[in-house]
């Protein structure tokens, strides 16, 4: 992974460690809606917890805003409920694993499905190698397996982890240990890199076919149509991004075509409203979603 992609995952793995908290396990809870940043005059900005804030008899039609939801679902559960090293590490269902904030102290038990879903979310949705989260693979596929392995390089880790192995020297470019599944570390060059051009077109032998992929190959034809702003505008699924200048997947669908991302946009909105600082941090929301997806898994599809 590059080391920018390095510097997204310890963002994300931040972001994580402050949103969860051991209310959030449980349907109902109330939890901090807004956070307010004092630079530039100060601003507040809504948490990743709306999205669990929203009317439980909701649920998207989109494949990523699942994910999120099952990753912010578990970090909730590592960081609420595990206070050791130990404890943390055993708990493979939520992925969870333990991390020491840079410069030492306290360290927290963290979801690496959050890492993953907000690294990616922060990339633009840039498909490939080193940004898929292993919540958008179709289950069973050896595209589940390989990102399961793929997230975690330190050796010390990946040994640790069922069905995976250190990859072998001459499988590794640079310096950068790479965790790959056991099947794929005994690879001969040759069908190693036939592997990596299979993941690179998320061939459906390798990546199979359910709602997960079927959004990563729209994430990939939205990309394609790179800085040609009127054929990205043209498509409901895709979103121009003036700044990148660059067409990407849009995370969210079109206004009335979700009634649930309808519903997060009007909460999300509600932080910006908000300019004094005291009403920002104060603000509450029900999480009437928490602990219904923590076993999500993405449904398959017949095609896409």
């Amino acid at each position: 992974m590059a080391s920018s992609m390095a510097a997204l995952v310890l963002c994300a793995l931040l972001a994580a460690a402050a949103a969860s908290s051991a209310a959030a396990q449980r349907a109902g809870a109330a939890a901090q809606a807004c956070y307010f940043l004092d630079k530039d005059g100060g601003v507040c900005v809504p948490s990743a917890q709306n999205a669990l804030a929203v009317a439980a008899s909701l649920a998207p039609r989109g494949a990523f805003r699942k994910a999120s939801l099952m990753a912010l679902d578990r970090a909730a559960a590592c960081s609420g409920t595990h206070t050791t090293e130990s404890a943390c590490a055993q708990d493979a269902a939520n992925r969870c694993f333990w991390r020491v904030p840079p410069g030492g102290g306290q360290g927290i038990c963290l979801s690496a499905d959050y890492a993953e879903v907000a690294a990616f979310e922060r990339s633009g949705f840039a498909v490939g190698a080193a940004t898929i989260p292993s919540a958008m693979t179709c289950p069973g596929t050896k595209a589940a397996q390989f990102f399961a392995c793929y997230a975690h390089p330190a050796p010390e880790t990946c040994a640790k982890l069922p069905g995976c192995a250190p990859a072998p020297a001459g499988l590794v470019t640079g310096n950068r240990p790479v965790c790959l599944p056991a099947w794929a570390a005994k690879l001969d060059v040759k069908a190693s890199q036939a592997l990596a051009a299979q993941i690179g077109r998320l061939d459906a032998a390798v990546f199979g076919n359910c709602e997960a992929a079927c959004w990563l190959r729209q994430a990939r034809a939205c990309s394609l149509l790179g800085s040609d702003e009127a054929a990205c505008s043209r498509d409901a699924a895709c979103a121009f991004n003036p700044i990148a200048k660059a067409c990407l997947r849009a995370a969210a669908a079109p206004p009335g075509k979700d009634k649930y991302d309808d519903a997060l946009a009007g909460l999300m909105g509600g932080c910006a409203k908000l300019s004094k600082k005291g009403d920002c941090v104060a603000k509450r929301v029900k999480l009437e979603q928490a602990g219904k997806w923590r076993t999500w898994a993405p449904a398959t599809a017949a095609s896409c």
